[in-house]
């Protein structure tokens, strides 16, 4: 068991022209507790829902059991680990943000998110 805090809240940020936009402050606050005050964060296309995962960059060390998981719980006799890591690894997408939250989604991101003009950003717990 670790002491991370949990992720809570929410809040809807303007995507500008350029694609920055603003983690809302309560959850800007959860990551950098999290992260040892390192503001960074780690995206990715989610695997259940048309929209993005957002993750405090220490959280990218925990993936690998939740991929062990997945692997033994796999409903497909042809997914493989290795199909599972190439999903959960190579799409992640890690950028910096400044004192106020924002940062720049990539065209690709952004599409992979279905991502136009406005993000909401939700705490879903870990």
């Amino acid at each position: 068991m670790t002491n991370r805090e949990i992720y809570v809240g929410g809040g809807l940020s303007a995507i500008d022209a350029k694609g920055r936009v603003a983690i809302p402050a309560q959850l800007r606050g959860l990551i950098l507790e999290n992260s040892g005050g390192a503001p960074e964060i780690g995206l990715v296309r989610s695997r259940s829902a048309p929209c993005l995962t957002c993750f405090d960059k220490p959280y990218i060390k925990r993936i690998p059991e939740t991929l062990e998981r997945d692997y033994a719980e796999r409903k497909d006799p042809t997914v493989t680990r290795e199909y599972l890591a190439r999903q959960a690894f190579a799409t992640i997408e890690t950028v910096p943000f400044d004192t106020s939250g924002r940062f720049i989604i990539s065209p690709l991101v952004r599409r992979l998110g279905k991502l136009e003009d406005l993000a909401y950003f939700y705490g879903v717990g870990d």
